[in-house]
């Protein structure tokens, strides 16, 4: 499990990494992109009355991909307004916190691994670091 955990980390990394969209994206359509606060509010609902493990596991597991979706947007959009060394400095920066996030989840995977806690164990410290992460970043303007 801890494998396709850090297969599927893997795989979302390297999907923000290929083909960027182009910096002007934004201002070329401007009255288009991804309303993610709304599937976020109903999952986080969804999770907190569920009681069954692998509903849990399911449901944090799906949160903990919207919120990395809405830091990668929020990052690009940052990263638009910067050039140079700034720009390098923050894309340093964000590799650097994307292995502490996947330092913490493993640390939080291993004491339930083989269990079925795991799961939601390391999706919590994800969404957990992730939205302090967002917090840091502007916000995208829909």
């Amino acid at each position: 499990m801890k494998k396709l955990l850090y297969l599927a980390t893997l795989s979302l990394l390297s999907a923000c990494n290929s083909s960027p969209q182009p910096p002007s994206l934004g201002k070329a359509l401007p009255n288009w992109s991804p309303e993610l606060d709304e599937p976020i509010h109903l999952l986080e609902e969804l999770l907190e009355k569920s009681q069954a493990q692998q509903d849990m596991n399911y449901l944090a597991t799906n949160l903990d991909s919207l919120y990395n979706a809405k830091l990668w947007l929020a990052f690009q959009t940052h990263l638009e307004g910067l050039q140079g060394d700034t720009r390098n400095h923050a894309l340093e920066e964000q590799r650097q916190w994307l292995l502490q996030r996947q330092k913490a989840i493993d640390e939080e995977y291993s004491p339930y691994e083989g269990g079925s806690g795991a799961v939601l164990a390391a999706a919590r410290i994800s969404m957990e670091m992730t939205q302090k992460r967002l917090a840091t970043l502007p916000q995208p303007q829909p």
